[in-house]
């Protein structure tokens, strides 16, 4: 014997045969039918609430994209020891190769190369930007440089100093100083993070109550009369805790994909922004497990949401039937 009661929100079935196993599944399988045929009957609602909850998890994302490629920046640039120093135009390749020897000869365990000016065309036409170049060129208008390299950074940093000094010496490219600074700007960023992630929880779920809401006061004539009916309180809210979970996973998927299309668009930019550096800078994306832990946090909530809202509507009409009784 089974009665199915059809409604314009979605099947609702009452059956009074089948296990209990059966039974449970249907419920939960009607709810999460009555929940989406709310979301599609009500789409510009349901759209303004998926992108709220999606704006909510958008800026910790992003702020933990910006956290770990400072990070990977950061430990990349770490194994870097060394230095480029550029001389002056007219000081020659054996001029080079002699200062070089000098500078070897003044500090222990310090390792130098000098790059010709031809080996230098032939770096800069691999740059973007720069291709080809080496074959359009006339004279070689580039100056000879010497490569250093010093486990040090602390005598690498001073050694520097003097040497931008030297008469010889144009100027000194190095991420000494770059690491540094990187290193700050990395221990702010992850201090911002947990800020953002602590905002984005607390916003989500207060978005999650605001929608359940919204839900709630869309169909209190429909809740009214289902409780005066005697329904019991989980088949109350079953229907809006899917909703929630529905809006929570929406809107976080949605959050994920705008990073992720972020990520792609400017991937190049940043690529060739990399490559200015002495050493190579390996550019990241979101860890994938923290997407994935952002769209069960929001389903989380969604749910939590859902039930804080349904758990206080319920309450005042079961205080409204103890006083009429």
């Amino acid at each position: 014997m089974s009665m199915e009661p059809e409604s314009d929100r979605g099947a609702v079935r009452i059956r009074a045969g089948g296990s209990f196993w059966q039974n449970l599944t249907q419920r939960h399988r009607d709810a999460a039918g009555k929940a989406w045929a709310r979301l599609r009957q009500a789409p510009l609602s349901a759209a303004f609430g998926v992108l709220l909850i999606a704006f909510a998890w958008l800026l910790p994302l992003m702020v933990h994209w910006l956290e770990r490629n400072l990070a990977g920046a950061a430990g990349d640039l770490a194994g870097s020891h060394g230095a480029h120093v550029f001389l002056k135009v007219e000081q020659d390749e054996a001029a080079a190769t002699a200062i070089a020897e000098r500078w070897r000869v003044a500090e222990a365990d310090l390792e130098t190369r000098v790059i010709s000016r031809d080996e230098g065309l032939r770096e800069l036409a691999e740059l973007p930007g720069f291709r080809g170049i080496d074959a359009v060129v006339g004279d070689n208008p580039l100056p000879v440089v010497v490569s250093i390299d010093l486990a040090d950074p602390a005598r690498l940093e001073a050694l520097l100093d003097d040497w931008r000094k030297d008469p010889a010496v144009d100027f000194v490219q190095s991420d000494a100083r770059l690491k540094r600074k990187l290193r700050h700007v990395q221990e702010f960023v992850a201090a911002a993070a947990w800020v953002a992630w602590l905002l984005a929880l607390a916003g989500a779920l207060l978005i999650s109550i605001h929608l359940s809401r919204l839900a709630v006061n869309a169909d209190r004539d429909e809740i009214s009369v289902s409780f005066w009916l005697g329904a019991d309180d989980a088949h109350i809210r079953r229907p809006l805790l899917y909703g929630g979970m529905l809006q929570g996973f929406i809107g976080a998927s949605l959050a994920a994909i705008l990073v992720l299309a972020l990520v792609a668009a400017t991937h190049r930019a940043l690529v060739e922004f990399s490559q200015q550096f002495a050493s190579r800078i390996e550019l990241l994306g979101p860890d994938p497990r923290t997407l994935l832990a952002v769209v069960v946090a929001a389903v989380v909530l969604g749910w939590l949401g859902a039930f804080v809202c349904t758990s206080v509507d319920l309450g005042q009409l079961g205080q409204t039937r103890e006083d009429i009784e």
